[in-house]
């Protein structure tokens, strides 16, 4: 008699059935995915993504019966199985590791499937890309990996650098600039008044509006300042480098 491809997914299905640990249940769905894996069978690959979830989820719940030791936890476990799929469904795979991850409290066991998330979001933005998302798509470019989280700070201060440079003759003022004197290069004196400016080290304003447009290039770059500096960049450093 010929074992089928049918037949062994038959049998850890019935496994399945009457496994009573979550650590059981999670071996006998990662049988299935293999077998399927290994099949020629469109219908049955079609079925994987479901069977991911699940091993997803009676993975993480395993932890519970090993007393939530982090050893057994392994991420690539996970993660290898979620790269199988297409950008879109590895989006959501992800979300829903993390949901369930959180849930159980295994906080430092997030980080990496944040940082995955970040990049295949990126990807994601990428492939659907449309003007109304740029933003998006910039913001989530940024958060890509350590480099880009360095090169976008090193912007935002080029930008403040230049945004803040005394007008040259013939050009509209925007704003008064009050230098404290900490070095005899100018380079160095603009960039530290930034810089005392940013950590409010200054008692007096280094920058101070002269007009409307002066004011409203202020607003604008404090706002950009606060909601993608100080709330995305230093809470993903934090986690990041696990500070």
């Amino acid at each position: 008699m010929t074992i089928t491809i049918f037949d062994l997914i038959n049998d850890e299905e019935l496994r399945l059935v009457n496994a009573t640990e979550a650590s059981e249940k999670s071996t006998c769905i990662n049988n299935i995915i293999q077998l399927k894996l290994h099949s020629s069978i469109p219908r049955l690959q079609n079925d994987i993504y479901v069977d991911v979830k699940k091993y997803i989820y009676f993975y993480i719940q395993s932890l519970k019966e090993k007393q939530y030791n982090y050893d057994e936890f392994s991420e690539s476990h996970i993660v290898d199985l979620i790269q199988l799929f297409n950008v879109e469904q590895q989006f959501n795979l992800l979300e829903y590791a993390l949901r369930e991850i959180k849930r159980e409290h295994l906080f430092e066991k997030t980080i990496e499937f944040e940082n995955l998330l970040n990049k295949v979001e990126f990807k994601k933005e990428c492939q659907n890309f449309k003007f109304r998302n740029f933003f998006k798509l910039f913001f989530t470019g940024c958060l890509y990996n350590n480099w880009s989280i360095a090169i976008a700070l090193i912007t935002c201060f080029m930008l403040c650098f230049i945004i803040y440079l005394p007008a040259p003759k013939d050009f509209p003022v925007l704003f008064k600039t009050t230098y404290y004197q900490v070095s005899d290069s100018f380079f160095l004196n603009h960039c530290s008044n930034i810089l005392m400016s940013i950590f409010d080290i200054q008692q007096d304003k280094f920058v101070l509006p002269v007009n409307i447009w002066g004011t409203l290039v202020l607003i604008l770059t404090k706002c950009f300042f606060i909601a993608i500096v100080v709330n995305v960049f230093v809470d993903q450093l934090k986690s990041r480098f696990k500070i």
